[in-house]
């Protein structure tokens, strides 16, 4: 009978099992999910274990080690990785200066047939991680075939007959298939009404600093006609929902605006980049990052 007993939180693969069954008495938690804090506190209770083999999303906290008082080692799958000072953004870029962590974002009002030169000719265009185009004048009618871009998975948000609108309208945004898998894109939210125009995808790219465990970019298209408090309400509503349900993520609003602004809906937001038509001063193209504060 093997002489130390090892409590492990997650189903990993067999080989790991019958490896760690050669040596120890082990007990799982047969659920390839997350455990729940409540079962593993009851579990470390009911027997005395001498080792804990969690993930790096477990939660070890207090009440857990209160919990095994005959506790003597707790480890995880992966290595430590550094914190502080020797993690995060800045350090990532300078060690991985050609896999940067965030993408290069190419925002405006372009032709199809434009757009597909620059991809081919312009590095800056070709090497983008994200393309976002409003006012594409799509509908269900224009397949995908049509508007694909080499090297390029496209997303789009088009006009509907729903929202009473016949001209204009319609988002869209390709992803660089080199910067983020289309397996790891999805569709959060399409949205096509009088006042705003929306398409929200959740992205996690193949390079990202662990400050952010996923992206999510909101491609929005305001009509100048639209009613802004309406406008800026729902896409406020929207962000808020998105910060609920990940706190820690990355997100980027860009768009046209017009006459709308994220100034008082969204304070924590700050404009990166906006253009100013030279003719109409309220036409506005921003994108909007939230503000944080790196280690």
């Amino acid at each position: 009978m093997a002489e130390y007993k090892v409590y492990v939180t997650r189903n990993i693969p067999t080989p790991g099992l019958d490896l760690l069954a050669q040596h120890f008495e082990i007990t799982s938690y047969e659920c390839d999910d997350a455990i729940p804090h409540t079962t593993l506190v009851e579990a470390l209770k009911e027997k005395p274990y001498d080792a804990l083999y969690c993930m790096l999303t477990d939660t070890i906290d207090a009440e857990v080690l209160d919990a095994a008082v005959t506790l003597s080692l707790y480890t995880n799958q992966r290595k430590l990785c550094k914190r502080g000072k020797k993690g995060g953004v800045r350090v990532y870029y300078r060690r991985k200066a050609l896999k940067p962590p965030l993408p290069a974002i190419m925002t405006g009002i372009a032709g199809l047939d434009e757009l597909s030169t620059n991809t081919r000719f312009l590095s800056e265009y070709r090497e983008a991680g994200l393309i976002c185009i409003t006012e594409t004048w799509f509908t269900e009618n224009c397949p995908d075939s049509g508007i694909n871009i080499d090297g390029f998975s496209v997303y789009r948000s088009d006009r509907t007959a729903e929202s009473g609108k016949t001209r204009g309208g319609g988002v869209c945004a390709y992803i660089n298939n080199k910067w983020c898998n289309n397996n790891n894109t999805h569709v959060t939210e399409r949205t096509c009404t009088q006042d705003m125009e929306v398409l929200s995808l959740s992205l996690r790219p193949y390079y990202l600093p662990r400050e952010f465990p996923k992206v999510n970019l909101n491609v929005v298209y305001a009509p100048p006609q639209a009613n802004a408090k309406r406008a800026e309400d729902y896409l406020s509503n929207l962000i808020h929902e998105q910060q609920n349900k990940s706190p820690d993520s990355a997100i980027l609003i860009t768009g046209d605006f017009n006459h709308s602004t994220l100034e008082s809906s969204l304070p924590t937001f700050l404009p990166i980049r906006e253009m100013l038509h030279k003719k109409r001063e309220d036409f506005r193209f921003v994108l909007w990052q939230r503000s944080r504060r790196l280690p």
